[in-house]
């Protein structure tokens, strides 16, 4: 099968559950419950009424950088760590809250961490399917696997179960169709796709290719600078777009 043709079959299946159920943009998918700032605390994600106004300052200020970058186009950003444990999923969670603070906007997060799901505990979810799913046609609709967080504005697509064949996944033609659908039906979405440390995974290496972006977190102090050089080769300048200095 063509790319070509998949695109068409994934849209045809869109648009026929569209015209089912108007309720096909994220917009309109409800927050049926709304996480509590103690419980957003608790997984260190910002929030308009956080405490440490530091810390939210400047995530905003990273959302200004990446909106005057891009000239208000939407792109797909992928968040990811030199090593493991570098902290990509707490910059990733949190990139996509402040988006979501302004209400002419919205965000998807992705779970691509397929060896180690972890992003719907994140915000206290469990899904019923998730990107594996669809990558393995198990689902054929987008809509199945995007779920409301419990933060407005912010909704999630998690990876589902655990896999040890991500790369496989990655470099097939349903992933980059699933990226193309999410980049034109979501125009004024911001999709940030939360990813394994580069140093350590040849899936997320391969996204980096399908990617618009990429932020690479560094912990301080936490890595050598022949683990950056590797990491830096690994994204390639055309993609890499900052460098983020955690703790």
């Amino acid at each position: 099968i063509s790319m070509m043709q998949l695109l068409h079959e994934i849209q045809s299946t869109e648009m026929e559950l569209y015209q089912q159920n108007q309720s096909s943009n994220i917009d309109s998918m409800a927050d049926l419950v709304r996480l509590s700032a103690d419980k957003l605390n608790a997984h260190k994600i910002i929030h308009p009424s956080s405490a440490d106004i530091t810390t939210l300052d400047l995530f905003r200020d990273l959302r200004t950088r990446l909106l005057k970058l891009f000239r208000g186009d939407n792109k797909i950003i992928m968040v990811c760590a030199v090593n493991p444990r570098g902290g990509a999923t707490y910059v990733a969670s949190n990139l996509a809250a402040v988006f979501a603070f302004d209400e002419s906007k919205t965000a998807l997060l992705i779970d691509a961490n397929l060896r180690k799901p972890y992003l719907h505990e994140h915000f206290y979810l469990q899904p019923e399917h998730g990107l594996l799913d669809f990558l393995r046609s198990e689902v054929i609709s987008v809509d199945s696997i995007i779920y409301a967080t419990g933060i407005p504005r912010l909704r999630i697509i998690p990876a589902g179960e655990a896999s040890t064949s991500a790369a496989e996944y990655f470099s097939s033609l349903r992933m980059k169709a699933l990226l193309e659908v999410l980049r034109y039906r979501f125009k004024d979405r911001y999709l940030i796709i939360d990813t394994p440390a580069i140093n350590s995974s040849s899936e997320t290496q391969i996204l980096a290719t399908l990617v618009d972006a990429v932020l690479l977190v560094v912990p301080y102090g936490g890595v050598t600078d022949s683990q950056l050089k590797r990491a830096v080769d690994a994204i390639g300048e055309d993609k890499l777009i900052g460098v983020i200095v955690n703790n």
